[in-house]
């Protein structure tokens, strides 16, 4: 499977709330189709008022449903259709009154008493007032909805359309869809702590030059996001990366070999696994230049470099070593010996190997790489770096389900 993406033939039933936000769930349903889920649409009575049904039936194709007692097709109960139908119900924007129905039983319009039929998982995504948000009620409501088994997308902050400032917007769409993929994942990891690193580092020469390579932090990204797909508590630590990194998982912001040594050596003895997939620098300056280095009056410039700290093997030799560590060699020739060079000098449990340099894949979003582990014949993966991603956190959950 080379598209992992969960949403792709998906059934997702969209409930819109009267929130000033109901407008942004047009793009989330186009989001939505976009990834090849098809898309039915609830809306409550408030939410018309706020923005045509007919918008949300041109863009699915589909009659919405508002009113529980109008049944398009009289042969079928509808709520009972919607609700037999959803591999997931996303709502988005939802009301402190509808959280409040939820969280108490209520089903007196057509997204209540769909939700109470269906046994889908059910994703929420609040927007409202910041004072409505922070109201001992409605954080009540909240904390009962997670209790219950809801997955709940924390609102965003910043200005609201009522002059307000605060906790309440809607949270970014991207967000919202990466809770809507995780409800529908399987959770191999769940209690599972995973460390990932990822991106390259950056060893500054002077103020405004650095030492650094090509990586782009998209392979580890990816595996941070596969792990928390599956249900891990994530932490990602990355460098000076060139893409935006995912939802969900913690991400902590790095920019030296000596920084992202101390970040990852702190969370690593409380993890259960570490992957090492930062492109982290061999080398930095020995001496970093105070003010800018000028080429007035020099044909050349030595510069001396010594080692940077080697955080994969520290992290394997430590005392509290997480029960499984995975490495990355980046090879631009003889992949398969530097990789099992690799595997036996650092101590670690499985080492990926992927080429690099001219036709290799740093900075790609496919990825070609070649898994080894002690015992096991080496096993090629091709495809996106998604596709690698899930591979690897597959391979993880075994590892750690073995013990």
């Amino acid at each position: 499977m080379n598209n992992p993406d969960r949403l792709e033939g998906s059934t997702v039933i969209l409930g819109v709330c009267g929130s000033i936000a109901a407008y942004k769930a047009c793009e989330l349903a186009r989001r939505l189709l976009g990834r090849g889920a098809q898309v039915r649409v609830i809306m409550t009575k408030s939410a018309t008022q706020l923005i045509t049904p007919r918008a949300f039936s041109s863009l699915t194709s589909y009659h919405v449903a508002v009113d529980p007692f109008e049944d398009p097709v009289p042969e079928r109960i509808e709520h009972i259709s919607l609700a037999d139908m959803a591999d997931l119900i996303l709502i988005a924007p939802a009301t402190a009154n509808t959280m409040a129905k939820l969280a108490t039983g209520i089903c007196d319009d057509m997204l209540t008493t769909t939700v109470c039929a269906s046994d889908a998982p059910v994703v929420i995504a609040p927007a409202m007032n910041p004072r409505m948000w922070g109201h001992s009620p409605t954080q009540e409501n909240a904390q009962r909805l997670a209790a219950m088994g809801y997955h709940l997308v924390e609102p965003g902050e910043g200005e609201m359309a009522c002059g307000h400032t605060g906790r309440g917007r809607l949270a970014p769409l991207e967000e919202i869809l990466a809770y809507a993929e995780r409800a529908l994942a399987e959770k191999p990891l769940m209690g599972c702590r995973v460390l990932v690193s990822t991106g390259p580092t950056r060893e500054s020469i002077d103020p405004l030059r650095y030492l650094t390579n090509r990586s782009s932090g998209k392979m580890g990204f990816a595996i941070a996001y596969e792990a928390w797909l599956a249900g891990a508590e994530v932490t990602c630590v990355t460098g000076a990366v060139t893409v935006d990194p995912p939802a969900g998982p913690e991400i902590v912001r790095v920019e030296t070999a000596a920084e992202m040594a101390a970040a990852v050596l702190d969370r690593a003895p409380e993890s259960d696994a570490y992957i090492g997939a930062a492109a982290v620098a061999d080398f930095r300056a020995r001496n970093v230049a105070s003010g800018k280095l000028k080429k007035a009056g020099r044909e050349d410039l030595t510069l001396e470099l010594v080692r940077t700290d080697d955080i994969l093997a520290q992290v394997c030799r430590a005392p509290r070593r997480p029960r499984l560590v995975i490495g990355f060699a980046a090879e631009t020739e003889n992949i398969e010996t530097g990789a099992a060079e690799k595997l036996a000098s650092k101590g670690c449990d499985i080492v990926v190997a992927n080429r690099v340099g001219p036709g290799g894949v740093m900075g790609q979003d496919d990825t070609e790489i070649l898994v080894l582990q002690a015992g096991s014949a080496p096993e090629a993966v091709r495809g996106s770096k998604r596709h690698a991603a899930r591979h690897l956190v597959g391979l993880l959950a075994q590892r750690l389900r073995k013990g």
